[in-house]
């Protein structure tokens, strides 16, 4: 499009369950309408950047992770050469604010992030939203007060070298009950 330039366009699949997307996101696009956007702008030498979000509204933990990896798996199969892993935040005026609020819906853990990158990295560039945007969340996810800030670090750190290893050293009690929720 233009000589000598990379472009690259970010398009927000979230997930690739289309019943999913349409009910828990009202995205308005289904996957067979992706599938076609993407081998266009492959098709233009457009590189291909995709969201996914972790565990929109309606999605048990282990559905959120299951479905992440799912979702991530077949966007590199479509082309898509990044993939940005964004988890669910809570904002002001929104259906997952209400849910948040009377406690139907629980913050996804980061835990989950840590898993579905481990489980995902090899296949491509994944990266990680970090939450910092405007307006700014309300709650974001976490895991324990004893490693939140541990945990966060390294995921701040991955996004940096896109190496795995550096969850390796991650331990905490909480990790136990996050097993449990799974």
């Amino acid at each position: 499009l233009i000589p000598g330039t990379e472009m690259e366009i970010a398009i927000g699949l979230e997930t690739t369950d289309d019943i999913r997307r349409s009910i828990s996101l009202n995205k308005g696009f289904s996957l067979r309408q992706f599938t076609q956007v993407a081998n266009i702008i492959r098709k233009n030498n457009v590189h291909l950047r995709s969201y996914i979000l972790l565990k929109p509204p309606f999605f048990s933990e282990k559905e959120a992770i299951v479905d992440s990896i799912r979702s991530i798996e077949t966007a590199f199969s479509l082309g898509v050469r990044t993939v940005s892993l964004e988890a669910m935040t809570v904002q002001k005026y929104t259906l997952v604010e209400y849910l948040y609020n009377n406690n139907l819906y629980q913050m996804p853990w980061l835990w989950s992030i840590v898993e579905v990158i481990k489980r995902t990295a090899h296949l491509g560039k994944v990266i990680i939203g970090l939450f910092k945007f405007y307006p700014s969340p309300d709650s974001v996810p976490n895991n324990c007060h004893l490693c939140n800030h541990k945990v966060m670090n390294a995921i701040i750190e991955y996004n940096k070298t896109l190496r795995t290893d550096v969850f390796n050293q991650l331990h905490c009690k909480c990790k136990e009950d996050w097993k449990e929720v799974l």
